[in-house]
């Protein structure tokens, strides 16, 4: 359950604790979460609830509804799951820092390791569609990292613990007349669970904002490297005897990216108008089952937008721009002595969007939006002989394609009670293919190099939910299901992406906390039945995919020196990956208990002290063919934060 609040101070156990209103800016701009029309969290990494929390990854697992899968070893690059959505899940959640996108053009999925904990101030969980606002890889939802604005402060934190940990980092900021600058640098690196399953984390950023009467503007630089070793999985016979070993050794990555932001915003009395622009280039090089490749990616993002109130409505206007570039070089071995394989490809997209919220009443609003979006692809491939000393790579594929579509959203949030909510919504979902799920340039063979009859994934979100906040709880349920025509899956029988005719996902997702004093009590369910609904597997499950997962947490000190809280986490069993027939034994249930401690020791220092897994069970969220994908076992970790 996820949770943004204060307290007034305790006298007793019958202080009455007010909530602090949440705001969400899923239409880019704030607006107080009572009135979003949709499923929302917000999470404040700052909260003595999330001590011990090494990174960004661990914090979502604290909001509700949200899951995680890894089969590398490390978390970054483990895929988030929304909604019911397995394999895949993570090409379906928009990813945003400050406004920019963190996911990778391809299936290569985010960095978590990319932006240091510490860098972090807020984060929203926006689940469901949200096409119209943020493109074609939002049909689960969006995730939202708000980076620290620049303040009159410095701060150092460290960690140590368990599977050689070791992480530091340092922030500064320093307020002038006219401008505010700030700037830091991290550092995150572990020994892994697993044997080969090390990783090896740093990135530096600075920041500088201003502004004068109604205009603002902000400039952001920063550098991230990562490598990571892969441990890959364990049969059976390996797991759960022996769940730290690797049956796998060389296979590793290496990312290296620098970015640029801009930001500017203009407010006016019935008119704000704002624009981000990003320029970044990614350099990925990695190493697995005999293919070793060099990818060079280059991106340049324009996003302006309008907000305008016009009597009763308020509409939100924009333009998105986004051109991706990639460049990919296969090698037969690692000293990478000449490519057997080289690739080009180049992506762009163009969207405009217009959303209109319409206040019919001081309770009632209703609201509409539409947006269209093209996508262009350019794909060039030359391949040789790898097993060639000197190979001449010759041209395999050359195409382009042009997809185009459009996603809609419509509903009502009724406000009946103050800080309640009733909302009703229906989405139009459209998604474009990624890179390689038309392209083949990675070194794994598909039946067809360009995949010209693969399309968009297109379908429909309904959605009913209910928001209720009092002085001591806070309660949210959700009823939805998402229906999807050519849903793109992986046949390995054909060796090729193609389109599912039918899937449907029902679900339920229900949270609540209550507050006592110094007490917080936490609850958490989701319930959902995703089944394919086309032959040969109608009325099957959708594999990697679990039908039961229940959360919740004890938490004591919300405003004194001490915090300390328990969390408990169950999800339910699931069938395999690639199981489309549901006839394979299941990927097994697993229970995971969690407990932190966090003390003042005095203004502006702080120790924690973390015991995850604390039960030391055995489990993984990951399971393809019979081969196990284990997560870490117990992890003692012990942290220092000093504000100077």
């Amino acid at each position: 359950m996820a949770t943004c609040v204060s307290a007034l101070p305790s006298h007793g156990a019958d202080t009455v604790h007010e909530l602090m209103p949440q705001v969400v800016t899923a239409m880019h701009f704030p607006l107080p979460a009572a009135s979003y029309p949709g499923s929302a969290s917000v999470l404040s990494p700052d909260l003595p609830e999330y001590a011990g929390l090494a990174d960004v990854r661990e914090l979502l697992t604290r909001a509700p509804h949200v899951r995680f899968r890894n089969s590398g070893g490390s978390p970054a690059d483990a895929q988030i799951g929304l909604r019911g959505f397995g394999e895949g899940g993570g090409d379906r959640v928009l990813v945003l820092v400050d406004g920019a996108p963190l996911n990778r053009p391809d299936m290569g999925g985010v960095n978590w390791l990319q932006v240091p904990l510490g860098a972090v101030e807020r984060v929203e969980v926006l689940r469901g569609g949200q096409g119209v606002i943020y493109g074609s890889r939002a049909v689960a939802g969006v995730v939202k990292i708000t980076t620290r604005e620049a303040r009159r402060e410095g701060v150092l934190d460290m960690m140590t613990g368990s599977h050689g940990l070791r992480r530091a980092g340092v922030r500064a900021a320093r307020e002038g007349s006219t401008v505010r600058v700030t700037g830091g640098a991290a550092y995150h690196a572990e020994d892994g669970y697993r044997e080969n399953s090390a990783f090896d984390a740093g990135s530096a950023w600075a920041s500088a904002a201003g502004g004068g009467g109604r205009t603002a503007w902000r400039l952001t630089a920063d550098v991230a490297s990562l490598a990571a070793e892969r441990p890959g999985p364990l049969v059976s016979a390996g797991f759960p005897a022996n769940p730290r070993a690797s049956i796998l050794h060389g296979q590793d990555f290496r990312e290296d990216s620098v970015q640029a932001t801009g930001f500017v915003s203009h407010s006016g009395e019935r008119t704000d108008a704002e624009a981000e622009a990003v320029l970044r280039r990614r350099v990925r090089e990695w190493n697995l089952s005999g293919v070793y490749a060099d990818n060079v990616n280059r991106t340049a993002r324009l996003a302006p937008r309008i907000r305008m109130q016009a009597g009763r409505a308020d509409i939100v206007a924009g333009i998105d721009a986004e051109r991706e570039e990639l460049d990919a070089l296969l090698f037969a071995r690692r000293e990478r002595a000449a490519p057997f394989g080289d690739a080009a490809l180049r992506r762009e997209m163009l969207a405009g969007y217009l959303h209109s919220t319409y206040a019919a009443s001081e309770a009632l609003a209703l609201f509409s939006g539409v947006r269209a979006e093209t996508v262009d692809l350019a794909f060039r491939y030359a391949e040789g002989n790898r097993f060639s000393t000197n190979p001449v790579p010759l041209l395999l594929a050359d195409g382009r394609r042009s997809d185009r579509g459009w996603a809609w959203t419509g509903g009502a949030v009724w406000q009946f009670a103050d800080q309640a909510r009733l909302w009703l919504r229906a989405d139009r979902l459209l998604r474009h293919p990624l890179m390689d799920e038309i392209a083949a340039y990675q070194g794994f063979e598909l039946s067809r190099p360009f995949n010209e009859d693969l399309s968009p994934e297109r379908g429909w979100q309904g959605e009913l939910g209910a928001s209720w906040e009092r002085n001591r709880f806070r309660m949210s349920l959700a009823l939805f299901q998402t229906d999807l025509r050519g849903e793109i899956l992986f046949d390995p029988a054909r060796s090729l992406n193609t389109n599912f005719p039918r899937t449907r996902r029902r679900g339920v997702e229900w949270d609540g906390a209550f507050f006592h004093g110094e007490w917080t009590f936490g609850a958490q369910y989701t319930g959902m039945d995703a089944r394919y609904r086309a032959a040969p597997y109608a009325d099957r499950r959708v594999y990697l995919v679990p039908p039961h997962s229940f959360g919740g947490y004890v938490s004591y000190g919300r405003t004194g020196p001490a915090n300390v809280r328990v969390d408990a986490r169950y999800v339910s069993s699931q069938f395999e990956g690639s199981d489309f027939s549901n006839t394979r034994t299941k990927l097994p249930s697993h229970a995971v208990f969690d407990a932190a401690l966090s003390i003042r020791m005095r203004e502006g220092m702080r120790v924690t002290l973390a015991v995850l897994n604390a039960l030391d069970r055995h489990y993984a969220t990951v399971k393809y063919l019979g081969g196990w994908y284990p997560e870490p076992g117990r992890t003692a970790r012990v942290g220092l934060r000093i504000d100077f």
